[in-house]
């Protein structure tokens, strides 16, 4: 566990470390990702596309958003459907265990 949040096992976990870690699998719960899907999914179509970020996120350009799209868009429609959202917003940790080690 150690390793897994301040990177090694030998290193004590520094308070900035726990909270980090705890931040993290909070914002990933089913809960919050589901709320925060919705939240971007402004035409309530059910998918995340680029016309929908760029209407939360002015300014930036639709070429950044078709980019970021791209990062998370497995199936490669263009689009974010829940599942590609839920995959990328996941809590994973900074440190994963690696049995390889010992």
């Amino acid at each position: 566990i150690v390793k897994n949040i301040s990177g090694n096992e030998n290193k004590p976990i520094t308070k900035e470390d726990w909270n980090h870690a705890n931040v993290a699998k909070l914002l990933s719960s089913d809960h919050l990702i589901e709320r925060q899907y919705k939240k971007l999914d402004v035409d309530e179509d059910g998918i995340i596309s680029c016309d929908d970020l760029i209407s939360i996120f002015e300014g930036t350009p639709g070429d950044e958003m078709i980019k970021m799209i791209g990062e998370i868009d497995l199936d490669q429609d263009g689009y974010i459907n829940y599942q590609e959202f839920k995959r990328c917003m996941q809590f994973v940790s900074a440190y994963p265990a690696d049995d390889d080690d010992e």
